[in-house]
């Protein structure tokens, strides 16, 4: 008996590992495209040309003489490139400097000579309904009525505001509350969650529970009702790593005060399928070791590679809180 028990294990591993899917030509290069329009006053568009397995690429890595053409409702809007980093742009992303609102419909297609163009389309979501929120120690728990049934994600964060006095200079940063326990735990023989931990900065999605502006993400089909809670326990906004020392909070004569507010997303449905594809690469132990496949990387860009995916988001208002310090 104990001997049909490995073999059977051993049957079901070697059939687990075994799933066919198309990656295209290694050979062929590619553009890669990144970019989340939504609810800020500059939409920042990520490009980059992929290089084929066991090849290299020694061309200037800012893409300069590549065509990108971003559209919201059917209209064309300027796009810039940023040579060097300005303001909230990094050096070499793509940008459109124009706010965006609920319900836009966005186009993007680029090119570059001699790699096939890509194109994507992506609908910035409805506004989140209007929420109630609770605090009780350092749990935040916010409710509201969904009953849109338009899919795609919730995302819950607590943004905090430091303002810190020392010497009568006044210095201003936010941090978003981290997360006090992982998002942890597996369902049949894979890691899937109910909800993942991102960092998003409304340009760049990473799964990570520490980043300065974490967001814990809930798809709705696992939500189930049209009366939604969601909470989570909070652990510190984290302002002291890799700061100079005349910024701590601990300098002599220093006054520091914090307000928050807390913040709920709606996700596109694509932006949901993309961060659970990059949480399950990221933190899937089993398929690390082979035992089950590794999800593949999910991809809306048409001739190409990447995500293109909208969110919005709701604020509350600013409020002060000792117990969150």
């Amino acid at each position: 008996m104990k001997k049909f028990i490995i073999i059977s294990f051993f049957a079901l591993a070697f059939v687990a590992c075994q799933r066919d899917f198309d990656i295209g030509s290694p050979t062929e290069e590619k553009l890669c495209l990144i970019c989340f329009p939504g609810l800020r006053d500059t939409t920042i568009i990520q490009l980059y040309r992929t290089v084929p397995i066991g090849g290299r690429y020694d061309g200037d890595p800012l893409l300069k003489d590549a065509e990108v053409v971003f559209s919201v409702n059917g209209q064309t809007r300027p796009v810039e490139q940023a040579r060097e980093a300005v303001g909230s742009v990094p050096a070499g992303c793509w940008f459109v400097a124009e706010a965006l609102s609920p319900g836009d419909e966005t186009e993007i297609t680029a090119k570059i000579e001699g790699v096939a163009p890509v194109r994507a389309s992506a609908k910035v979501p409805n506004l989140p309904p209007a929420f109630e929120y609770g605090l009780r120690d350092k749990e935040v728990e916010v409710r509201f009525n969904d009953s849109s049934g338009s899919g795609g994600s919730y995302g819950l964060a607590v943004q905090c505001e430091q303002s810190l006095e020392i010497d009568g200079k006044i210095t201003v940063r936010t941090r978003n509350m981290q997360p006090y326990t992982a998002a942890v735990g597996t369902r049949e023989i894979s890691v899937m969650k109910d909800y993942y931990d991102a960092g998003f900065t409304g340009w760049s999605l990473w799964p990570s529970r520490t980043a300065y502006y974490g967001v814990r993400v809930w798809p709705t089909s696992d939500l189930g009702g049209t009366v939604v809670k969601l909470s989570m326990m909070l652990a510190s906004a984290n302002f002291n790593s890799n700061l100079d020392i005349d910024y701590e909070p601990e300098h002599e004569g220093a006054i520091e005060k914090r307000r928050y507010k807390v913040l709920l997303y709606h996700f596109s449905e694509e932006f949901c399928k993309y961060m659970a594809a990059l949480d399950h690469q990221a933190n899937n132990a089993y398929a690390s070791y082979g035992i089950v496949p590794m999800m593949p990387s999910f991809s809306n860009v048409s001739g190409g590679c990447g995500v293109f995916a909208g969110w919005s988001v709701r604020e509350s208002e600013w409020f002060e809180n000792a117990n969150l310090k």
